[in-house]
């Protein structure tokens, strides 16, 4: 569990990029966006539980733009996509 939650989707790719193995990346790098959704348990769950979003992270809900917990974690997931895919 962290101690100081991300306050911004950029923060939560920064260490996601930062904490998660090479191999599991490299998964979501080369997912289709619509194949996303398999991060949704797993990934999406570790985000849920460990970025504050049960705990009223309200600064990381509200850069999210959405209203609750799961489309939070959604949102993280792509953009995470989103910049793995812009780094080649």
């Amino acid at each position: 569990i962290m101690l100081n939650y991300p306050k911004t989707v950029s923060e939560a790719v920064d260490i996601l990029m930062h904490i998660m193995p090479e191999e599991e990346l490299h998964k979501i790098k080369s997912s289709s966006e619509e194949n996303l959704l398999f991060a949704h348990l797993g990934l999406g769950q570790f985000i849920r539980n460990n970025f504050g979003l049960w705990d009223e992270n309200y600064e990381l809900m509200h850069d999210c733009g959405v209203s609750n917990e799961d489309d939070a974690s959604n949102v993280i997931v792509k953009a995470l996509w989103n910049k793995l895919r812009s780094n080649d």
